[in-house]
């Protein structure tokens, strides 16, 4: 599991280059975060982020990132390899243009850490019919990836990924809004860790032994269709929530199902939330292998398990105070859980998350 560390630097330049009449307005944000789990894991984030926006109708965006993970978490173990650090880069560069209901959006997006980089072009367009009750978009990605091996230089591998989303959303009532989104994705290339090794059955009851390395197919195609309700409950709440239904190529399915309850208080929400995930095992998926085959995994995310997040979230929004047009603050914490059915060198994971944003409009 990887998160991030995100900052994002507004491209000034280009802002400060149009007519003073055009006045745009910067949003920055700062945000911390931490990460922590019973497999040794431990990630460390921090955010800085900022928008300026171009009399109403362009937005520019610039944007940094920097993962810092610390682990020693069973895939170490099991590969015989040493507990690491790791260090991942990122910047995006990003334009979008809106005029009235319809907009548009591309951005670019450069990542590296010592054994992989990838390349991220995406783009989307979005508009409102039905006299703006129906919002219908589109977007799509291209990724490409190239994958190293630390300790072999010679190692190189690519994988293209490239996806599409399908989505509306329709104004049901003045206390319902409903959205639906397809998305397909088409993988092609190295999908495999080259760190991770298959697993023979040991003998007499003894531990699996290490096999070849993995091998995955080069091809993978994936659906999911997700549907939304927010619904606007008593004088100043909601209940949001959400289902996924997930399938591949590979044999995977899963269901996500998800629900937030939204209270206000003036400048004030506060919320709990609650996710619950099932997935179902890859095709090729064997917690050991009896015998070598053409396709070997040794991944935990394509074994059978159930996760669940359970976690609060508060918010604070002022508009107008001093010099800026708005500040606001929020703090998240989540617990989760994973329960592992079939994987042999971990039954369950838990942990924490918890993330402290600070932001600022003028």
């Amino acid at each position: 599991m990887r998160l991030q560390l995100i900052a994002t630097v507004t491209a000034a330049f280009a802002i400060g280059t149009l007519p003073a009449a055009a006045q745009p307005t910067v949003s920055v944000d700062a945000r911390a975060a931490v990460y922590d789990d019973s497999d040794d894991t431990t990630v460390i984030s921090s955010t800085v982020a900022a928008r300026g926006n171009v009399a109403d109708t362009y937005a520019i965006k610039a944007r940094y990132l920097v993962d810092i993970i610390s682990t020693a978490s069973v895939d170490v173990v099991s590969a015989a390899t040493q507990p690491f650090e790791e260090l991942r880069h990122e910047i995006e560069a990003a334009l979008s243009y809106q005029k009235d209901a319809h907009g548009l959006q591309a951005s670019y997006v450069y990542s590296v850490e010592p054994d992989w980089q990838s390349n991220t072009l995406a783009a989307g367009a979005s508009g409102t019919v039905a006299n703006g009750q129906l919002a219908l978009g589109v977007a799509t990605t291209l990724v490409l990836d190239e994958i190293g091996r630390i300790d072999d230089p010679t190692f190189e591998q690519q994988l293209t990924s490239l996806s599409w989303q399908l989505s509306a959303t329709l104004v049901a009532s003045p206390y319902d809004l409903l959205s639906v989104a397809y998305s397909f994705s088409h993988l092609l290339g190295y999908q495999a860790s080259p760190y991770r090794y298959a697993f023979f059955s040991g003998t007499m009851g003894s531990r699996p032994i290490r096999g070849p390395a993995e091998r995955h197919p080069n091809r993978r195609l994936r659906h999911a269709l997700s549907l939304r309700h927010n619904r606007h409950l008593f004088k100043s709440s909601a209940l949001r929530s959400h289902v996924r239904g997930y399938v591949d190529n590979w044999g995977v399915a899963s269901v996500t199902a998800a629900s937030e309850y939204v209270v206000g208080f003036g400048p004030v929400d506060l919320a709990a939330r609650v996710r619950g995930y099932l997935q179902s095992r890859a095709s090729f998926y064997e917690a050991t292998y009896t015998e070598a085959k053409l396709l070997m995994t040794a991944d935990r995310e394509l074994s059978p398990f159930v996760d669940g997040f359970v976690g609060m979230r508060a918010s604070w929004r002022q508009h107008t105070i001093g010099p800026f047009y708005q500040l606001k603050a929020d703090l998240r914490i989540d617990g989760f859980a994973f329960r592992y059915f079939d994987f042999p060198f971990l039954a369950s994971r838990t942990g924490v998350v918890a993330e402290l944003g600070l932001g600022a409009s003028f």
